[in-house]
């Protein structure tokens, strides 16, 4: 049968590692949100970029 202060480590433990998985997937999310965001500043500046180069083409 196990110690009981064992007992209380595993469950401190666990949820210590439960309490990282939380902020990783945080973490995780964020990353995604910066990346989304950085595509759409992207893809903002091409378009610009394109019809600036129409205008100084036309000009």
């Amino acid at each position: 049968m196990p110690r009981p202060h064992k007992a209380i480590l595993n469950t401190n433990n666990i949820q210590s590692i439960k309490t990282k998985i939380t902020q990783l997937e945080e973490s995780i999310d964020s990353i995604v949100l910066v990346g989304k965001a950085d595509h759409n500043v992207l893809r903002t500046i091409k378009k610009a970029w394109s019809a600036k180069q129409l205008l100084t083409q036309k000009a």
